[in-house]
């Protein structure tokens, strides 16, 4: 199934399908790691408000961008063991070196 985002120039779709996902602020995330993807080459500014749930340990809300399986970035909003929430960067060129910050 296509999803267009006005913001955005380019379609996106779901892989896999989450069981459901919200489409207002009062909306409830379940998520076991989809992913919703879109291809574009070109310039474009993006942002995404991200609050997840923090049910566990490394749940996450995250924005990837992946030029292939060893080449992407991930900015991520997430729960650690220790509990308190942490803004949480990795870029992957091969091997993944990562940033966590309070």
């Amino acid at each position: 199934m296509e999803i267009r985002v006005p913001e955005l120039p380019f379609p996106l779709s779901w892989s896999p399908a989450p069981q459901s996902w919200p489409t207002s602020e009062d909306g409830s995330v379940r998520a076991e790691a989809p992913l919703l993807l879109g291809s574009y080459r070109g310039d474009f500014q993006f942002s995404a408000l991200v609050a997840p749930a923090f049910g566990a340990a490394f749940d996450a809300g995250a924005l990837i961008v992946r030029e292939g399986p060893d080449r992407w970035l991930k900015l991520a909003f997430e729960a650690p063991p220790e509990g308190v929430p942490m803004v949480v960067s990795v870029v992957t060129r091969g091997s993944s070196d990562d940033a966590n910050g309070a």
